[in-house]
């Protein structure tokens, strides 16, 4: 739930906004039903769709990321080889995941590419 407070002092008014998180029955506050405002990727909505973007956005494993949930500046850490990279478009159309930092085994030297 959300409301306006305004609070007038000496002829200045002030208006703060604010939220309530809902809590269930059981006295737990769910993450779907805290709404958030749009900022940035970020669309409005709740508090676990926020995450979940979140999430889709940076990833760190073994295996290239795939899947419809994939978007162009998207990133990835691969675990076993120890390298960063970044989904774009390599041609029109095609995206894929290029290396943006090399690693070895004294340290990391970083490589801007070709963009």
């Amino acid at each position: 739930m959300a409301f306006s407070v305004v609070i007038t002092d000496r002829n200045e008014t002030s208006t703060i906004a604010l939220n309530f998180a809902i809590v269930d029955n059981s006295g737990v506050v769910s993450s779907t039903n805290i709404i958030v405002d749009a900022y940035n990727t970020i669309s409005s909505g709740t508090l676990q769709s926020a995450l979940e973007h979140l999430a889709d956005q940076s990833f760190k494993t073994t295996e290239a990321p795939s899947g419809s949930s994939l978007s162009e500046g998207d990133t990835w850490y691969d675990t076993d080889d120890e390298q960063l990279y970044v989904y774009r478009e390599t041609s029109a159309g095609v995206y894929e995941w290029v290396p943006i930092i090399f690693g070895d085994s004294d340290s990391d030297t970083f490589d801007s590419g070709n963009f």
